[in-house]
């Protein structure tokens, strides 16, 4: 088949699987037999779709929310590594009796036993199953349920086929073991993926500088793991290197956990590396389309994951467009480059980051730059000295990850600012009238005066776009008030009593760099790991708090207290025990 017909092969299958109809599946699987026996590709792809339609509709009728009942002492298997939450620890289990997925979460001594297993094993939990509500991120997951657990104890270790990937996730964690905790958490999500102990302050940062798919595992991993393994590759035979190939790959996969966009990278790999050692000439779309329909029928609710979306839009933006731009781009190829990939690959991911996350801030495209040649220099020293540094004295470990930690620290560095930078937000109606423009701009390039009014009308619309921090009070999502800075009065931001970790990620949006006062009307200890993840954002003079608070650096309010912010606004402050009573008093009032 060309690769117009692969392609066309692949967004079939796609459509088939977005619109599930239940035509008879051994008439549908004949058809396909007779269309490949015959290589008739015009009825393959029908074929395929119907498959695929097929295959989807028996999908959406096996999957069934669970039944609310009371288990005792049932085994389940870890599907994903046990992560923090809000209330104790989470993780993924399937119920080895039912093969039913569900979201475990569990606290205190049930708790830390989850937290100390890995994917996986096998634990034995008491509990509660409660059904949830079909959502598109649940379903694609395959969870029907959460189970409430009372009870967590240990049963048996991973299976034997999983040891050679777990020890290569020991090593490189074990390599990272000199490095501080926010050091250690990106360095781990850049290598295999692992970004559960990322604070939400480096979450918000990395996602307002558009630089969260560098903590996701892709191609570009397996890319690095399979040119380390290279020279040891080709010392082989054929079969023998199509073998270790393969062995390569599920290590890597098993090592990453799975996931989406993991399982689409390996399969383009393995497709892509099937083809060369058959002595045959495949392109990169070809092996792209070919894996993205085989998994499609395998699971047709991958097509539901955002992370599998994201993967493929970005590899299809990279394959078709990242072409045509690096030849007309200006400029050295050490820089045309990297930017054509970075631009090919925001391209594609763009229409679904606008549906899923909204407005996409065109800092992305410099951060990208800055930061993805370092990512991957990190990714291949994490899968080649970082595993040796698991292995030796702690004193010899730090001295071969120093590069490692360097990079680490620019890439962070890099995030930081660009998440601070006053840089064009577009939403979908800003980018279809600046693509409009753009088109205008090429027409009419013959006309100079023509030209030069676009181009300013351009120019205007982003730096319209440029979003500005709060110049009026704001309410922030997650729980806060922002009162912002004038001549005479502070910046105050006011935490409320039910705050949470959104608030982390309202005050990036926000662009609010620093703030004089933070007043606190609860001094717990989730207002305390907020307030740490909100001082690394922005920076705080004075954080004031109940007399009774577990807060590092703040202040007891002890009497009351006003404080004059914008237009005369007071801020009034009643001490109360754990609490802090406020009140927002008008001018006047």
């Amino acid at each position: 088949m060309s690769e117009g017909r692969v392609l066309l092969l692949a967004a079939t299958a796609w459509i088939g699987v977005s619109f599930p109809v239940p035509f008879p599946l051994a008439a549908v699987v004949f058809t396909v037999a007779i269309a490949v026996l015959f290589r008739q590709e015009v009825l393959l792809v029908l074929a395929v779709g119907a498959l695929a339609s097929t295959l989807s509709s028996r999908a959406e009728q096996a999957y069934t929310p669970a039944l609310r009942q009371t288990i005792g002492d049932q085994l389940v298997e870890l599907i994903t590594d046990p992560e923090p939450a809000p209330f104790g620890v989470r993780a993924e289990v399937k119920l080895v009796e039912t093969n039913q997925r569900l979201r475990l979460s569990a606290s205190g001594r049930a708790g830390e036993t989850l937290r100390r297993a890995v994917a996986g094993e096998r634990v034995s939990v008491r509990g509660r199953v409660t059904p949830i509500e079909p959502a598109p991120w649940l379903q694609s997951r395959h969870i029907v349920g959460s189970l409430a657990a009372d009870q967590v104890a240990p049963r048996a270790g991973v299976a034997w086929y999983r040891l050679p990937s777990e020890w290569l996730r020991s090593a490189i964690r074990a390599g990272a073991d000199s490095f501080d905790d926010d050091a250690s958490s990106l360095y781990l999500g850049l290598v295999i993926g692992d970004d559960r102990f990322q604070t939400s302050a480096q979450e918000a940062r990395f996602q307002a500088a558009g630089l969260t798919h560098l903590l996701a595992v892709s191609g570009q991993n397996v890319a690095f793991a399979l040119a380390i393994a290279g020279p040891f590759l080709f010392r082989l035979g054929v079969n023998t290197r199509l073998l270790a190939t393969g062995l390569v790959l599920v290590v890597f996969a098993i090592a990453t956990r799975m996931e989406p966009s993991v399982v689409r990278a390996t399969s383009t790999a393995a497709i892509a590396s099937l083809s060369v050692v058959r002595g045959s000439r495949t392109t990169g779309t070809r092996a792209l389309a070919l894996a993205v329909t085989g998994l499609l029928l395998i699971d047709p609710f991958l097509a539901l994951s955002v992370g599998f979306q994201l993967s493929v839009a970005a590899s299809l933006g990279i394959l078709l467009v990242g072409p045509s731009l690096r030849r007309r781009l200006p400029g050295p190829a050490w820089l045309t480059e990297p930017l054509s990939i970075t631009m090919a690959a925001q391209l594609g991911v763009s229409p679904i980051l606008l549906t899923v996350f909204g407005p996409v801030s065109l800092v992305t495209l410099p951060a990208n730059l800055l930061a993805g040649s370092a990512a991957g220099a990190v990714m291949t020293l994490g899968l080649s000295a970082g595993v040796i540094a698991g292995f030796v004295p702690d004193s010899l470990a730090t001295v071969i990850q120093v590069p490692s930690l360097l990079l680490v620290r620019w890439i962070d560095g890099v995030a930081s600012v660009s998440a601070a930078m006053p840089a064009p937000v577009l939403d979908g109606s800003t980018l279809v009238l600046g693509g409009a423009l753009l088109t205008t701009l090429a027409i009419v390039r013959t006309s100079k005066v023509l030209g030069g009014i676009v181009a300013v009308l351009i120019v205007g619309l982003l730096v319209a776009s440029v979003p500005n921090s709060p110049t009026v009070i704001t309410e922030l999502a997650g729980g806060g008030t922002f009162f912002p800075q004038t001549d005479t009065t502070p910046s105050v931001l006011l935490v409320h009593s039910r705050s949470d970790q959104r608030l982390v990620e309202a005050l990036v949006d926000s662009r609010v760099t620093s703030i004089d006062v933070v007043v606190l009307e609860r001094g717990n200890s989730s207002t305390a790991q907020l307030m740490r993840n909100v001082v690394q954002i922005a920076p705080a003079g004075v954080i004031l708090c109940p007399p009774l608070h577990r807060i590092v650096g703040g202040r007891r309010v002890l009497d009351p207290l006003a404080i004059v912010v914008l237009d005369g606004t007071q801020l009034r402050l009643w001490p109360d025990g754990t609490e802090l009573e406020t009140e927002v008093v008008a001018f006047g009032g």
